[in-house]
């Protein structure tokens, strides 16, 4: 039978294990949030190189245009989906095993605090990347056609057509799953006493309406 002092310094042992667990995780989302932002900067990069290729016919830069952003998109989209994925694995299974050890949930407070404070903004909804994808993809070859005339295409063209389509469907099923994840943490969080006090001191500090501030007086 294992004695109090050895079952504590096991306990310490493994809370400093899951502590570095945590760091290393957080260190990875760093690191993939870095990333994503560089796509941007990579895109511009690449429209400034296809716009000095004046030996490539404008439909075909067109086409790589359109092939490009679709990719640095699948590239972007990948990122937030393997964020969330770590974020999910901290909130499912390192902070459940942490707070078995220390009694308490109430630290890396970060996330269960955001999700519950952080006011719906419509520019970040998860169904923009595959509107924008699929829109992208009906106008660059319906403007191809009006420009150059249903005439001038060809086979090129149609495979350039499929894999635009292609790399569409990838952003479609990387935001749906974007989309799970991110519904997960937030069903997790919600069940965390801290969010439901963050909820209810929101209430409390809510000013009353007027008709309340009537009813008062």
């Amino acid at each position: 039978m294992d004695r109090p002092e050895t079952g504590e310094k096991r306990a310490a042992i493994l809370a400093q294990f899951h502590a570095a667990e945590y760091s290393a995780i957080m260190a990875r989302i760093s690191v993939w949030s870095q990333l994503q932002y560089a796509a941007w900067p990579i895109l511009i990069g690449a429209f400034a190189l296809l716009a000095q290729m004046g030996n490539i016919s404008p439909k075909f830069r067109w086409w790589a245009g359109l092939i490009t952003t679709l990719a640095v998109y699948v590239a972007y989209q990948s990122t937030m989906v393997s964020m969330l994925t770590y974020v999910l694995l901290i909130e499912e299974y390192v902070r459940p095993r942490a707070a078995m050890i220390v009694g308490t949930d109430e630290f890396w407070l970060h996330e269960r605090v955001w999700r519950k404070k952080l006011p719906a903004n419509p520019a970040w909804s998860p169904w923009w990347p595959p509107v924008i994808s699929f829109l992208v993809i009906a106008l660059v070859p319906a403007g191809l056609v009006y420009y150059f005339g249903l005439h001038a295409m060809d086979w090129r063209d149609l495979a350039a057509l499929l894999v635009a389509l292609l790399l569409g469907v990838f952003v479609m099923h990387l935001s749906r799953s974007g989309m799970r994840l991110s519904n997960g943490i937030t069903k997790i969080c919600n069940q965390s006493p801290i969010a439901v006090r963050a909820q209810d001191s929101h209430r409390v500090r809510s000013p009353p309406s007027r008709r309340q501030s009537k009813t008062q007086k």
